[in-house]
């Protein structure tokens, strides 16, 4: 599984990332999240997606905790069908037991493997969306609120 900068297709901006030759569902584009993520506290997120082999899939995005009492999620599903750019939009609750080691932000499918792009992929504090102002992160293709 890779995922790759790609120039071909984007939501807006001029690129997107590319989740191709996926082995598993899990296989999916995440980022660590530890210490920006707190015990208690709702999160929201949005995921833009697209792919050129399927016109619907199951997807879900999560928070994932590698813990002292082993992993757990905290997730949302949402099922997109569409010959374009879908958003994908849901909120969830850190919550976990044991000392926490790590925490994820991922995004997979279902079911399908097929490849699949994404963009515009947020993950902020509270239940719903935010005036959210992106900057770039020097020496990195990320944003980053600020």
């Amino acid at each position: 599984s890779s995922f790759v900068l790609d120039r071909t297709a984007f939501q807006s901006g001029v690129f997107s990332g590319l989740c191709e030759n996926r082995t598993n569902v899990y296989s999916g584009p995440h980022q660590e999240v530890t210490g920006r993520i707190e015990q208690g506290k709702t999160y929201y997120s949005e995921v833009w997606i697209d792919s050129d082999t399927v016109s619907s899939m199951g997807s879900w995005v999560c928070l994932e905790f590698e813990t002292s009492d082993g992993v757990q999620y905290a997730s949302f599903n949402a099922a997109w069908s569409s010959t374009g750019w879908a958003k994908l939009t849901g909120t969830f609750t850190a919550n976990w037991t044991g000392t926490l080691n790590k925490a994820h932000w991922m995004m997979g499918t279902n079911a399908s493997l097929a490849d699949f792009r994404i963009d515009n992929a947020v993950l902020v504090e509270g239940t719903g969306p935010a005036t959210i102002t992106m900057k770039p992160v020097a020496g990195t293709w990320r944003q980053e609120t600020q």
